[in-house]
């Protein structure tokens, strides 16, 4: 649970509460938990603050390196696993497992801000782009090629430059929705942007369960196999990287190969 006095984790019968190290740090804004399965804490109550990204190892949560700036607004996580944060100082963008690095937005003619734009909100859609909301100058699209788009109410249509929110629904064909202080907009991408999800592209799209693929090849990993599915005992194939020696696909313990994908043997506890 987010607070402005911390974090806090309900274990069953009571609350354990983290405190950040700092009033400032401890107005925690939104959480987030990555692919690896760590909770992430953004905070801040104001642009000057101590807050910023923070991951729970287990005990306490330890500030991540790199944040743009010391408010910490929103996060969001692509399906590529890449974590992005907005703050008052920018767009964030994790590159290892205890920090970020600030990926410069830039105005409608390719020119980087300087300042950069004090953000609201960030959020990922299907294809993996990301969208981002601003205080005072609109929204913002970061495509996967690197090109960064920035719509107003001059040049993009919005009802409003001062973004609430922004939201991407997760579904087939999700739309994409931006919220503004005069009312509601829809993204909607030219179709020379939009990049068709396909197995083997690196990126877990809405259908999908993991992607470990490279370069549009489909890869099988401990973690993933190469129809884009986490591997399961039982699914019918057999993933040595995950320990599996056998896989014939039924939940038969009788059997040459028991549920635990190992062949039967003398000792196992299933009798063959």
């Amino acid at each position: 649970i987010a607070t402005e006095s911390g974090v806090s984790r309900f274990t069953g019968n009571q609350f354990v509460n983290f405190d950040l190290g700092s009033d400032d740090a401890n107005f925690v804004n939104k959480l987030l938990i990555d692919r690896e399965g760590r909770v992430l804490a953004a905070s801040g109550s104001s642009e000057a603050s101590e807050g910023g990204v923070f991951a729970y190892d287990g005990i306490r949560f330890n500030r991540q390196s790199g944040v743009p700036a010391g408010q910490a607004k929103d996060l969001a996580l692509g399906r590529d696993g890449t974590v992005w944060v907005a703050t008052t100082g920018g767009l964030g963008r994790r590159i290892s497992a205890v920090g970020f690095s600030q990926l410069d937005l830039r105005d409608a003619n390719g020119d980087v801000l300087n300042p950069q734009p004090v953000l609201t909100s960030v959020a990922t859609m299907n294809d993996g782009r990301v969208i981002v909301g601003s205080e005072s100058q609109g929204a913002f699209v970061v495509h996967p090629t690197g090109q960064i788009d920035q719509f107003t109410v001059e040049n993009g249509g919005l009802p409003s430059n001062e973004v609430k929110d922004v939201f991407s629904e997760k579904t087939p064909n999700g739309r994409t929705w931006i919220a503004t202080t005069k009312g509601l907009s829809e993204y909607v991408a030219p179709a020379g942007l939009i990049k068709i999800p396909t197995c083997g592209d690196g990126l877990v799209s809405a259908d999908e369960e993991c992607d470990d693929g490279n370069g549009g090849q489909p890869r099988q990993t401990p973690r993933c196999e190469a129809t884009c599915r986490i591997p399961r005992c039982g699914d019918g194939l057999i993933n040595e990287r995950a320990g599996e020696q056998c896989d014939d696909g039924n939940d038969d313990n009788t059997d040459e190969c028991p549920l635990n994908c190992l062949p039967a043997r003398c000792g196992d506890g299933f009798l063959y």
